[in-house]
């Protein structure tokens, strides 16, 4: 991993740091996103093709799968929501 030196990032205008700071924010979003589809496609994967042999899943895996990431962002949307009001 990189190290950031401190003197150059002294030397970054405001606004720099602003756009660094927002690129930083995104990248760890985009890093917690891609986590989360990992999982996601570990879990259904497990649940609902664990046993498929060969190279394409049938139907009702294909259908197991599908199930499995809309329950998977629904909850994570309902979780999501909760969460926001519980803020205010």
């Amino acid at each position: 991993m990189a190290t950031i030196d401190q003197e150059a990032l002294s030397n970054l205008s405001d606004k720099d740091k602003l756009e660094l700071r927002g690129f930083l924010a995104a990248e760890s979003q985009r890093t917690g996103l891609q986590g989360q589809i990992h999982n996601l496609t570990d879990k259904c994967f497990k649940k609902c093709a664990a046993t498929t042999s060969g190279n394409t899943l049938s139907s009702t895996e294909k259908d197991c799968m599908s199930n499995c990431a809309a329950n998977f962002i629904d909850f994570t949307i309902l979780t999501t929501t909760s969460l926001a009001k519980l803020r205010r």
